[in-house]
């Protein structure tokens, strides 16, 4: 939204991965001005070994078929996971690339204990975050301990880095209490109830064990009063 109201922003292609059911969904224009959805329906049929060859080799190529087609002038890539992307499209097509939320993800999986240091994963995530910090031509760090650290350690030029937090749209999130009541009414959660949420995954760096207990001790202590909501995707 913010892009889409700059005056020397004609148009804005945003493009995301869909699965679990979603390929009802096409390319579609979005409420806010200038902006096009463009979703990649991922297969979710796909044998789990060779699932992730054939996601990055699907989603490159949707990414090459665009940036081709539609020839933009910057190109945004959320995340150090689309390290590789953004990499070969600053190579392939001279763009200017823009790498937001950019964090040291392989560490983070290797010091979680997900991925091994001699793991295909850890070697080839480390390789596309080195390549992108010297071929980007901006990265958006969340904090500015990483900030400072990139700059101190001469990873990064300090004039092509910057530091944005992840935010969220403060209207949507507001607390109203019209809204709590509606909410409650739909899903049945009684008035003098506690409803506690859990949002993510379970295992891998999202918790596993620790959040089931943690579900049992507040069931112990609240007993019939607490109404427990999962949102989380289908394993």
């Amino acid at each position: 939204r913010i892009l889409a109201e700059r005056n020397d922003v004609t148009q804005i292609y945003y493009l995301t991965v869909e699965r679990f059911g979603s390929t009802s969904l096409g390319k579609r224009q979005l409420a806010i001005p200038k902006v096009t959805h463009m979703p990649v329906i991922i297969s979710s049929n796909i044998p789990r070994l060779l699932c992730k060859f054939y996601e990055i080799n699907y989603l490159l190529h949707h990414i090459l078929r665009y940036v081709d087609k539609y020839e933009p002038k910057v190109v945004f890539f959320r995340g150090a996971i689309l390290a590789l992307f953004a990499h070969i499209v600053k190579i392939r097509f001279k763009v200017r690339v823009v790498v937001e939320s950019f964090e040291p993800h392989a560490r983070y999986m290797l010091e979680s204990g997900i991925w091994k240091r001699w793991s295909i994963s850890y070697i080839v995530q480390s390789i596309c975050e080195r390549l992108i910090k010297k071929s980007a031509d901006n990265l958006i760090v969340v904090n500015s301990n990483y900030y400072r650290f990139l700059i101190e350690s001469s990873q990064v030029r300090p004039d092509k880095l910057s530091v944005a937090p992840c935010w969220v749209n403060i209207d949507s999130f507001a607390f109203r209490v019209e809204d709590r009541l509606k909410v409650r009414a739909k899903i049945g959660v009684p008035q003098d109830h506690i409803a506690g949420i859990y949002v993510g995954k379970f295992g891998g760096i999202y918790y596993d064990h620790e959040a089931f207990n943690l579900f049992r001790l507040t069931f112990d202590f609240l007993q019939d009063r607490f109404f427990r909501i999962l949102i989380t995707p289908p394993p």
